[in-house]
C-alpha cells in the first residue's frame, strides 16, 4: 500500500500545524500533537463483533470521499480470526477502536475516520481531540452546538466555513478532554520491533487506538502511566 515517506509526512504536518493555527484553534487554545491521514483501514471490535474494515455504526454527516480501492487487511482480521492486538501488524489497518456499544467515544470516532477514508487526521490539544477533514470533503454542520465549549467553538467554525478556500479545516467529530481519561503511548502486536500507538481510553469505557507514524517520540508529549 504506497503511502508518504517520512520526510513528505513531516512536511505535510508542519503544513497542517500552520493552517490549524490560522483557522481552526479557538484563542489561546494549541496543538499538542497531530496525526496526518493515513491509507489504512479503521478496524474495530464493538459488542464483542469484529468489523474489519470497520464501517459507521452510528450517524455521520455525508462525505464526498470515495471508498479506497487499498488492498483488504488479511483473512485473519477480514473473519474476525484473531484474539488480541494482531490488527496492529498487519500494514493496511491504522485505527481501531474498542467498545461494549456503538454510541461510544471510540466508536463515533472509528466512524467519522472511516467515512474519509486517507483524508481525516487526528488533532490534540489541551481541550479536545478532533477528527479533523477539508471543509470540501464533508456535508455542512447543522446541529446547534451546545454549552459554552460547543458555542465557542460554533463561532470559530462559522468564520472557518465563511472562507474563500473550499480547502479550510474543520472538526468533523471532536471529543473534549473531560470525556478521556487517558492519552498515552503503548506498544502493541506480535511483530519485533512493536507497532508504536497512540491509546485513547474514554470515560464511556471504550478505547481507540491510532498508529503513530512520527519521528517524534509521542511519550514525550503523553509520557506512559
Amino acid at each position: 500500500m504506497a503511502d508518504l515517506k517520512l520526510l513528505d509526512r513531516e512536511l505535510l504536518r508542519e503544513k497542517w500545524q500552520k493552517t490549524l493555527a490560522e483557522t481552526w484553534l479557538s484563542d489561546g487554545e494549541t496543538v499538542r500533537w497531530r496525526e496526518i491521514p493515513a491509507q489504512g483501514y479503521v478496524g474495530s471490535v464493538v459488542n464483542q463483533k469484529p468489523m474489519v474494515p470497520h464501517k459507521p455504526l452510528t450517524e455521520v454527516r455525508k462525505s464526498s470521499v470515495e471508498e479506497p480501492n487499498w488492498p483488504l487487511p488479511s483473512l485473519q482480521l477480514t473473519q474476525g480470526d484473531f484474539l488480541g492486538d494482531e490488527w496492529a501488524d498487519d500494514p493496511s489497518v491504522m485505527w481501531w477502536a474498542f467498545a461494549d456499544q456503538p454510541e461510544r467515544d471510540a466508536v463515533r470516532m472509528a466512524d467519522h475516520i472511516a467515512n474519509v477514508p486517507g483524508e481525516a487526521f487526528l488533532a490534540f490539544t489541551e481541550q479536545r481531540v478532533a477528527v479533523v477533514v477539508k471543509s470540501n470533503q464533508v456535508a455542512k454542520e447543522t446541529e446547534e452546538p451546545q454549552g459554552l465549549f460547543g458555542r465557542a467553538r460554533s463561532v470559530v467554525q462559522k468564520a472557518a466555513d465563511n472562507l474563500p478556500s473550499p480547502n479550510h479545516p474543520v472538526s468533523y467529530f471532536e471529543v473534549p478532554m473531560d470525556r478521556i481519561t487517558a492519552i498515552q503511548p503503548v506498544h502493541v502486536g506480535r511483530s519485533i520491533p512493536r507497532a508504536t500507538c497512540l491509546r485513547l481510553d474514554f470515560t464511556d469505557g471504550s478505547t481507540f487506538f491510532v498508529h503513530s507514524r512520527t519521528k517524534r517520540d509521542p511519550a514525550e508529549v503523553f509520557p506512559a502511566r
